[in-house]
């Protein structure tokens, strides 16, 4: 992909978001049904538990790892373009 495409795409992913933001955490408040089945493997995985959250919107992964793993030390860290 050349720079000027990217530079294309990547201005239309900030528009969009910027534009539907809100309405998308309005809607996204509970977690992923898939996100259960990943309790088991997280709590067996040791501690600290490090997480790497790319495309993390408002954090929803963030706040299930912390009520879904309570005795579990989580070192969470989110990076979204919006």
């Amino acid at each position: 992909m050349n720079d000027a495409t990217l530079r294309a795409l990547s201005a239309i992913n900030t528009s969009f978001y910027a534009e539907h933001a809100d309405s998308f955490r309005g809607k996204r408040t509970v977690p992923w049904p898939g996100w259960e089945r990943l309790r088991p493997l997280l709590a067996s995985s040791g501690t600290p538990l490090r997480v790497l959250d790319v495309g993390c919107g408002h954090g929803r992964f963030a706040d299930f790892l912390a009520s879904a793993l309570p005795d579990t030390d989580v070192s969470w860290c989110g990076v979204d373009a919006s």
